[in-house]
């Protein structure tokens, strides 16, 4: 029997499979198409965004160059910044510009700020770019002030001879508060030729401007100029020459305070005002000295054995034969506003000791020159007087002594030797730096407004300064030089010095421009890793005179003219 067969079923047509490709292909030319319009979207709004940057960018740039040249005017800008803000949300070269000052710390400047931080926000449609300036501003100055013979300006001043070894350095303390400013280390010479100049080349001599007398030979140009690390040398108008200090007539009449030598031991005492032949002062004693009591005058002074000297208010002090601090012995201040004034004739020698710090620096078994805390060296002022009646004079800071202070000794060797380091200042006949030690300087103690700022009122007519220098009668002290300079060049020269422009003041239309000064500032970029920069361009670059140094980029700060925005300071 046979099975009849089904028959089969006719094959169904496969319906939708054209419509689905026909979706796919809409959905991915959709997908494409989405894509391109989102990037071609994005790429204009980062196109647009990087357009805004650059526009905030250098209209911050633009501003920054005018804080620039509001500081080089004679407006009242001080004032202006009393909050800390110079331009406020300003619409400048198409963007709103915000302008901050600070001082190095990021406080609110003060009348004597000198170093400022200057931060530019520059807005455009959403878009914020921040452009950082320092800028160190010295203001002009008065004659009497530019006239100064106490050498302030210079770290150091030798008038005859200036040694460095190979162990020993000269350059910034790290604790002064223009360390990170744009001041260099300034060193003057009195002499012409290379005999007196004994700077080691493996010397380390760090940001140093070396200037040189106006008659020096090209010689001693070229020995200074190779020296590693030197910011050059800027040959000054005119010779200069330090005149000794005299001491005030009531330091020499003072009232005998004992009949013959004084020893004070082992205890706390304060001392009485007047004249002692001989003050020794040993094992752990503590001697107060009063300046509201009375001055002081010694013909020997020792501290010696862990003893202190505590200065409390302006001490004044005569020393008429010689003046020795050793073994951990310290010349300490009562208060914060205490200051000594010393006037010696003969030899002075700090030996394994501190000067002008805590006694805890001096009894320190490690003494770190770059631990100590920052003292004002102007605290602390010593002043060599000329004694015609003595053959030689000195001062010698010696084995591991640390001394903060400022010295005026035109006729004395002053010798830094021994591991020891003098911080702040020293003028002496020949100054040597030897056996691993260091003078390291504080520009804050530049007025910047004397000699070397070549384009102030002294150089206004650099022959009669040269004129009035050689007026000088001969043997005079630095007061008396002072004071007859000032005379010859105030007959010979200054007039009436113009007025300050207060801030917002208007400027008619068709008045010449503002008179601007540069040489009143100097600036480069902030923060400090870009000073690391060009610090190494500098070094590797070479070349650069003195008062700035080459390689800094401050010749890229533009002097841009504006006529002021609405609020801002008018400038033309």
């Amino acid at each position: 029997m046979t099975t009849p067969t089904r028959p089969a079923r006719p094959a169904r047509p496969r319906r939708g499979v054209a419509m689905m490709l026909v979706i796919v292909a809409l959905g991915m030319g959709a997908v494409l198409a989405t894509t391109y319009v989102t990037t071609k979207s994005t790429t204009s709004g980062v196109a647009a965004n990087a357009a805004r940057s650059v526009r905030a960018a250098w209209s911050g740039r633009g501003a920054a160059d005018v804080a620039r040249a509001i500081f080089e005017t004679d407006i009242d800008w001080r004032t202006a910044i009393a909050d800390g803000v110079l331009i406020d949300n300003q619409s400048v070269f198409g963007a709103t510009i915000s302008v901050e000052c600070t001082d190095l710390t990021g406080a609110i400047p003060t009348p004597d700020t000198r170093m400022l931080v200057v931060t530019v926000r520059s807005r455009v449609d959403g878009v914020e770019e921040v452009e950082q300036k320092i800028f160190r501003v010295i203001a002009d100055g008065a004659l009497e002030d530019a006239v100064d013979f106490s050498f302030d300006e210079f770290t150091v001043w030798a008038d005859a001879r200036f040694g460095v070894d190979a162990t020993s350095v000269v350059g910034i303390w790290p604790k002064s508060p223009e360390a990170t400013g744009l001041a260099p280390v300034k060193i003057g010479l009195g002499f012409v030729g290379t005999p007196g100049f004994a700077v080691d080349p493996a010397a380390q001599i760090s940001r140093a401007a070396f200037y040189t007398p106006v008659d020096a030979m090209a010689a001693l140009h070229g020995v200074i100029d190779s020296i590693p690390g030197c910011a050059g040398h800027e040959t000054l108008p005119v010779h200069l020459s330090a005149y000794p200090a005299s001491a005030p007539m009531a330091l020499s009449a003072l009232p005998p305070a004992a009949a013959g030598p004084v020893t004070i031991s082992a205890i706390t005492q304060t001392l009485a005002p007047g004249y002692y032949p001989s003050l020794t002062i040993d094992n752990g004693a503590e001697v107060l000295l009063d300046g509201a009591a009375g001055d002081y005058a010694f013909g020997d002074l020792t501290v010696q054995d862990g003893s202190v000297l505590l200065i409390k208010d302006t001490v004044r002090v005569r020393i008429e034969n010689g003046w020795v601090m050793k073994s951990l012995s310290a010349v300490e201040y009562a208060t914060g506003s205490s200051m000594l004034r010393v006037f010696a004739d003969g030899a002075i020698v700090f030996d394994n000791c501190a000067v002008g710090f805590d006694r805890s620096v001096a009894r320190d078994p490690i003494r770190d020159p770059f631990a100590v805390d920052y003292f004002k060296p102007k605290r602390l002022y010593i002043n060599m007087i000329d004694n015609p009646m003595l053959m030689a004079q000195s001062l010698t800071v010696d084995n591991g002594a640390l001394f903060v202070g400022a010295v005026h000794a035109p006729k004395a060797v002053v010798t830094v030797r021994n591991g020891s380091t003098l911080f702040g200042r020293a003028t002496g006949w020949r100054v040597s730096v030897q056996a691993n030690s260091m003078i390291l300087g504080d520009p804050s103690l530049d007025p910047g407004v004397a000699f070397t700022r070549t384009d102030g009122v002294l150089y206004d007519d650099p022959t009669l300064l040269a004129d009035a220098l050689a007026a000088v009668t001969p043997g005079a002290d630095a007061a008396t030089a002072e004071a007859q300079v000032v005379a010859f060049i105030q007959m010979g020269l200054l007039g009436a010095s113009p007025s300050p422009i207060p801030m917002g003041s208007p400027v008619p239309l068709g008045t010449p421009p503002t008179p601007r000064f540069p040489g009143r500032v100097f600036g480069r970029d902030w923060p400090e890793r870009v000073m690391v920069f060009e610090a190494r361009s500098r070094n590797t670059g070479g070349g650069g005179g003195g008062g700035g140094g080459g390689g800094s980029n401050d010749g890229l700060i533009q002097n841009v003219m504006v006529e002021g925005a609405t609020g801002a300071p008018a400038i033309q």
